[in-house]
């Protein structure tokens, strides 16, 4: 899987990072962020689209989300235990990306309101990047119930 869909090894700048050998991975978490929950400022209509500094505003965010979610990709091709390893520096580095995409999102709102457009931007990033951390969580979790490592007094705290 790795070597089809990221050929290029594990350079993690938003420039050199491709998906397929072709299509820039900055390019592939926009549309994966439009297609999960079209925030308005990657809608094609929209006004904020049309202003560079949004643009580009929201193009180093996206140049952020580059690094943790290729991790994310790579962790699938280690065996359990090293993916858990790998799961619990992942969650640090998601959280910093969730508090980012909290400004992002703050930003973009206030400037959509100011534009006096009708669709707020309000959590949309905000959103996406908390969908990934919980499936990193429930992924950690669940990983430690396989590899065996709880003990049975631990499972009612595990499971609340």
């Amino acid at each position: 899987m790795q070597c089809l869909y990221l050929p290029l090894g594990s350079s993690y700048s938003s420039v050199s990072f491709v998906t397929f050998g072709r299509e820039s991975c900055v390019e592939v978490l926009r549309e994966a962020a439009r297609s999960f929950i079209a925030p308005p400022s990657l809608l094609v209509k929209s006004p904020l689209l049309s202003n560079p500094q949004i643009r580009e505003y929201v193009d180093n965010f996206l140049s952020r989300c580059v690094r943790p979610l290729g991790a994310l990709l790579q962790l699938c091709g280690h065996n359990r235990a090293r993916q858990r390893d790998k799961l619990a520096l992942l969650l640090e580095d998601l959280a910093g990306l969730q508090d980012e995409a909290e400004r992002v999102d703050g930003y973009l709102h206030s400037v959509s309101i100011k534009m006096e457009w009708g669709r707020s931007h309000l959590a949309c990033f905000g959103t996406w990047v908390l969908y990934y951390t919980l499936r990193v969580m429930i992924m950690f979790l669940l990983s430690g119930l396989e590899l065996e490592l709880y003990s049975t007094h631990e499972y009612h705290y595990i499971f609340w």
